[in-house]
């Protein structure tokens, strides 16, 4: 955004730029470089396995989420498609992860969504549409302070039977139980840095991404730009 700016700003020096509107009319012309006019843009909204697509919306407050929801809801309907629910109430929802069919019935919700801002997990019934806390009471927590308030949760991911989420505010790896409703810290001591070993002695920087695949949970560390796993209780 930084570079988008000097730049419109030189144009705007060098060509003498005057008027309100010049100056929207290069904005949009560097809008539509920096995005790439030719760029796919493709929503991939076809069901799979089965379950309906769900289209996860990220946004800063005031930036019109909600009727950019509705508008994409109509162009949907336009297309000959169904929508089934539009999801509200939650604050920079940054990952989510769809439960196992068995678990799902066993615990009377489908998905399972990283509130971010609300530090807070929380549950969705596809059917119904309807949301529950599942984790956290909206406060954000501090180190030291037990496993009732949670920290920037930045995605989850299902792997080894329960949810693993990523505690970005902490630092940490920590699992949920659907069944039992269980939640605390699984990896990471709390300190910031890139330090591998034993899950209890290792060191993350603002875990923001989760990918499960077999044996292995991969990780995205945004603070140390790096890519790493959790195997056999080991981060590496």
């Amino acid at each position: 955004a930084r570079v988008m700016v000097d730049d419109l700003r030189t144009k705007v020096k060098v060509l003498g730029t005057r008027g309100a509107a010049e100056v929207r009319d290069l904005l949009r012309t560097e809008l539509l470089t920096q995005l790439g006019e030719d760029t796919d843009r493709t929503l991939h909204t076809a069901a799979h396995g089965g379950q309906p697509a769900v289209v996860l919306m990220v946004g800063v407050n005031g930036t019109g989420k909600t009727t950019t929801c509705g508008k994409l809801a109509r162009a949907l309907i336009g297309d000959g498609q169904t929508v089934l629910r539009r999801f509200g109430g939650f604050r920079e929802p940054n990952g989510l992860c769809l439960l196992p069919p068995d678990v799902a019935a066993e615990v009377g919700y489908d998905v399972v969504v990283a509130d971010t801002v609300h530090h807070q997990l929380r549950g969705i019934v596809l059917a119904t549409g309807e949301g529950r806390v599942l984790a956290g009471d909206g406060h954000q927590a501090m180190q030291g302070e037990g496993t009732d308030r949670l920290s920037s949760p930045w995605d989850v991911a299902w792997w080894q039977d329960r949810v693993w989420v990523a505690m970005a505010g902490l630092h940490q790896l920590w699992t949920f139980d659907p069944r039992s409703g269980d939640c605390g810290p699984a990896a990471g001591t709390g300190n910031e840095g890139l330090l591998d070993g034993p899950q209890p002695d290792a060191w993350f920087a603002q875990t923001s991404g989760l990918a499960a695949s077999g044996d292995r949970l991969w990780l995205a560390d945004a603070e140390t730009s790096s890519v790493r796993w959790v195997t056999d209780g080991v981060v590496r």
